[in-house]
C-alpha cells in the first residue's frame, strides 16, 4: 500500500511537471529528473516484467502532458507518436539502469547517447530531447553555443542526480561543490545575456513574402503573379533575397524553368536584381514528389529537397507502408544543395529539418545566418505547440550563434538574436529585414562538423 501511494503521488508530479516545464518553465524539469532518479531505486528490486509496468506509465504520461497539443492535429498520429515515443525511452531507460543498476551515471550517458542516436533514423521525433526543454528560459543556456542541446540534456541529468542524492543522503563539501559549478552555468549564461553584444556592421536585406492564406489555392500562375505585383508595389531593395513559406507551390519543375512561371519571373528580374528562396512541393511525376525549396534568380533555377521529414504524416519507411500506406514524399540526396548554399552563403532549411540540433550546425557551418522556411499548419491553431516550436528555434540561434529569420505563413514570422531573443516581428503581407551577419563558427558547430567529417 505505501509503494502504491508513492507511486501514485510520484505519477502525479512527474505529470504536472512535464506539462509546466514545457509549456512555461524549463527549469521546473530538473523535478521530473529527480522523480526519474527515484523511480530507478524504488524499482530497482523488482524484475524485468514489473519494473516494466511500472515504468512505462511514466514516459506516456511525459509524452502526453509536455506534446498533449499533437491531440488538436491528428488523433490517431497522436496515439501512435505517444506509444512508440515512450516505448523507445523505456527501452534506453531499462538499457541503463536495469543493465547496471548501481551505475546512474552510466544510464546518464546511455540517455544522452540515445537522444543523439534517434535523430539519424527516419522515425525521428527530438522535440522531447530533455535540453530543449530550456528553450523556454533562452537566457539561461546562452552555453548552448558550446555543448549544444545534448549538453543540456547532460547537464539536467546530472543535475538532477546531485539534487537527489542530497535529498536521499544529505549534505557533503563535494556535493556542494558540484552543486556550485553546475549552476555556474546558467549564472553566467544570464550574465552573458544582460551584457550587450556588439553590433554588427555588415548586413543583408530579406524579405519576407507571407501570402494570403486563401490565396494558397489558386494556381502557381495566379499566385507568382499576386506576389510579383506585391514585391513591384513595395519596390525592393536591390540585391535582397526574398523568402517565401513553406508549401506555397505545388509545382513541376519544368513550369519555372520553361513554363509560364519563367516568363512571369523574367519580367521580374528585368527591373529588379534579386534572389527568391521558395518552399515548395516538388513534383517529378505522380509518383516521385519532394518537399523543399525552389532557388531562383536572373541565371538559375535551383531545387533542394528536405533530408528530415515528420515520420508517417510526410515519409513512411519501406518496412512500414503495408501498415500505413504509401509515403507523401520520397528521400533524395542528389539536389542542388551545396550550389545554393555557395550563392546564399547560408542553407535555407524547411519546418521540421529545424528540430535537428546536430544537423542544423553541420549545414550551419561557415553560414552567414540562418534561413527557416516554416508552416505550423499540422498544429491545427495548437498555441502551445507553436510556443514550443518557436522556443526550440530560440535553441538553434544560440547554439549556431547566428541571426535565424523565420517565415510561415500558418505561424509567427520573426527574427530571432544570436541569444534567442525575437528582435522583430515580421507581420506584414511584405515586409523587408536588415539581418546582421555573422560567420564565426561556435565551438558546437566546430565539433558536429568534425564528428561528421570523421564519420
Amino acid at each position: 500500500e505505501i509503494f502504491m501511494l508513492r507511486y501514485i503521488t510520484l505519477f502525479i508530479l512527474f505529470s504536472i511537471f512535464s506539462f509546466l516545464s514545457w509549456s512555461f518553465f524549463g527549469l521546473l524539469f530538473l523535478f521530473n529528473v529527480i522523480i526519474l532518479f527515484y523511480i530507478i531505486d524504488l524499482t530497482e528490486q523488482q524484475t524485468l516484467i514489473k519494473k516494466i509496468i511500472f515504468v512505462f506509465p511514466f514516459f506516456i504520461s511525459f509524452n502526453i502532458s509536455s506534446t498533449f497539443w499533437l491531440f488538436q492535429s491528428d488523433q490517431n498520429y497522436s496515439f501512435i507518436t505517444f506509444f512508440v515515443n515512450s516505448s523507445i525511452m523505456l527501452f534506453f531507460f531499462m538499457c541503463g539502469t536495469h543493465v547496471n543498476k548501481n551505475a546512474k551515471l552510466f544510464y546518464i550517458f546511455v540517455w544522452v547517447a540515445s537522444e543523439w542516436l534517434l535523430t539519424k533514423w527516419d522515425l525521428s521525433w527530438p522535440w522531447l530531447i530533455f535540453g530543449n526543454v530550456l528553450g523556454n528560459q533562452w537566457y539561461l543556456i546562452q552555453w548552448y553555443s558550446f555543448f549544444g542541446v545534448f549538453g543540456g540534456s547532460f547537464w539536467l541529468l546530472i543535475t538532477g542526480l546531485i539534487f537527489y542524492k542530497i535529498l536521499i543522503e544529505g549534505f557533503s563539501k563535494k556535493k556542494i561543490i558540484l552543486v556550485f559549478i553546475l549552476l555556474s552555468f546558467p549564472f553566467f549564461s544570464t550574465l552573458y545575456y544582460l551584457y550587450p553584444s556588439p553590433q554588427n556592421k555588415k548586413t543583408e536585406n530579406f524579405v519576407c513574402y507571407i501570402p494570403d492564406r486563401s490565396y494558397l489555392k489558386s494556381s502557381n500562375y495566379n499566385k507568382t503573379k499576386k506576389m510579383l505585383t506585391l514585391l513591384n508595389e513595395k519596390k525592393i531593395e536591390k540585391n535582397s533575397t526574398i523568402i517565401v513559406p513553406e508549401a506555397f507551390y505545388f509545382i513541376e519543375p519544368y513550369e519555372i524553368t520553361a513554363g509560364n512561371l519563367s516568363y512571369l519571373f523574367k519580367n521580374y528580374f528585368r527591373k529588379n536584381n534579386v534572389q527568391f528562396i521558395i518552399g515548395s512541393e516538388i513534383e517529378n511525376d505522380s509518383i516521385n514528389r519532394f518537399n523543399g525549396i525552389s532557388f531562383i534568380d536572373n541565371n538559375n533555377v535551383l531545387f533542394r529537397t528536405k533530408k528530415k521529414y515528420v515520420p508517417i504524416s510526410e515519409y513512411t519507411p519501406k518496412v512500414l507502408t503495408p501498415f500505413f500506406g504509401r509515403t507523401t514524399y520520397l528521400k533524395n540526396r542528389n539536389d542542388d544543395n551545396k550550389i545554393i548554399f555557395k550563392k546564399l552563403k547560408s542553407m535555407p532549411f524547411v519546418c521540421y529539418e529545424i528540430l535537428f540540433s546536430d544537423f542544423v550546425a553541420n549545414h550551419s557551418y561557415n553560414s552567414n545566418l540562418i534561413i527557416l522556411l516554416a508552416s505550423e499548419d499540422f498544429m491545427h491553431g495548437s498555441f502551445f505547440g507553436k510556443k514550443q516550436y518557436n522556443d526550440l528555434i530560440r535553441i538553434r540561434a544560440i547554439e549556431n550563434n547566428r541571426y535565424l529569420i523565420k517565415n510561415s505563413f500558418e505561424g509567427t514570422s520573426f527574427l530571432v538574436s544570436p541569444k534567442g531573443d525575437i528582435v522583430e516581428k515580421i507581420l506584414c503581407p511584405v515586409t523587408s529585414v536588415r539581418v546582421p551577419i555573422i560567420n564565426k563558427n561556435t565551438f558546437y558547430q566546430n565539433l558536429i562538423h568534425f564528428i561528421n567529417y570523421k564519420l
